[in-house]
C-alpha cells in the first residue's frame, strides 16, 4: 500500500553518497494536490505544456491531450478531477465537449474549466454552459494554485490509480 502522507528530504554529496536524510509529514495543501488528477485538453503545444508543467510541479498527476476525440477517449481511464478544456480545439469547440463530459458516468464528475485566448467575461467565475470556471488565457501560475485549492474537496480522487 502507497502512503502519501511523508516526504523524505536527502541531502546528496558526491564522492560519500547520502549525506542526510529527513522524513516529516507531508504539508496539507502538498498532500491535497497529489490527491488531483488534471486533466488538459489543448492544442497549442506552447500553453499545454506550460501548464502541464505548472501543474506537475505543484505535485499534481497531468494528462495532456490536444483533441476532444482523445480527451472523450481517455477520460474515464483517467478519472480526473479537474478538467481544463481550450474553447477552440481542432476537432470540436471546447462547450461540446464539456457537455460530453458531463453526458459520461464519472462519479464524482471533474469540474470544468473553460480556457480562452479571446476575451471570455469580466466576472470569469460566472460560469459558462457545461463549465464549472471559465478563464482567459493567459493563466497565471497563482491563478492555477488557486484553483487547485478551491476545487471542492468532494471532487477530490481519494482512489489509487
Amino acid at each position: 500500500m502507497r502512503s502519501n502522507n511523508f516526504m523524505a528530504t536527502a541531502i546528496i554529496d558526491a564522492k560519500l553518497g547520502i549525506d542526510y536524510v529527513s522524513i516529516s509529514p507531508m504539508p496539507t495543501s502538498l498532500r491535497e494536490h497529489m490527491l488531483h488528477r488534471i486533466l488538459i485538453i489543448e492544442d497549442d503545444p506552447g500553453v499545454g505544456q506550460l501548464l502541464k508543467v505548472a501543474f506537475e510541479r505543484e505535485g499534481v498527476d497531468v494528462l495532456w491531450l490536444t483533441t476532444g476525440t482523445e480527451a472523450l477517449a481517455q477520460i474515464e481511464s483517467f478519472h480526473p478531477t479537474l478538467v481544463m478544456i481550450d474553447y477552440g480545439l481542432p476537432d470540436m469547440d471546447g462547450t461540446t465537449l464539456a457537455n460530453a463530459i458531463e453526458r459520461t458516468p464519472l462519479k464524482p464528475m471533474p469540474y470544468r474549466v473553460g480556457m480562452s485566448g479571446g476575451f471570455i467575461n469580466p466576472d470569469e467565475s460566472r460560469p459558462h454552459p457545461g463549465f464549472d470556471m471559465c478563464l482567459s488565457k493567459p493563466i497565471s501560475l497563482t491563478r492555477l494554485r488557486s484553483i487547485l485549492s478551491e476545487l471542492p474537496v468532494e471532487r477530490l480522487s481519494l482512489s489509487e490509480h
